[in-house]
């Protein structure tokens, strides 16, 4: 008989880390074959479609071949300290003498 504990145990050995879910990878392998053989008549349902259509339908497909990027953020801290002094003796040049620079 199901109980919780029998189902929490089963629900642990189906999904244990880094063990490759059987199911997940015989789906991809079936949708990877079946774009395969239909790879000409996709290419023309996509020239028949719109171009914003089209662009939709591409993007939405590359989800599936093209690894998602997260956006990532940066800080940074540029001290100008150290180019005070450079930047004073730029700041005393003649501008007359700018074009023989």
């Amino acid at each position: 008989m199901l109980n919780s504990a029998k189902a929490s145990e089963l629900g642990k050995r189906s999904s244990r880390a880094g063990i490759p879910n059987k199911t997940t990878n015989e789906i991809k392998k079936m949708f990877s074959e079946l774009l395969s053989e239909n790879i000409d008549q996709l290419k023309e349902d996509l020239n028949e479609m719109k171009a914003v259509e089209r662009f939709n339908s591409l993007m939405q497909l590359a989800r599936y071949v093209m690894p998602t990027y997260k956006a990532i953020e940066m800080q940074a801290n540029i001290e100008t300290n150290n180019n005070s002094e450079l930047l004073d003796r730029l700041m005393a040049i003649d501008e007359s003498k700018f074009d023989k620079l």
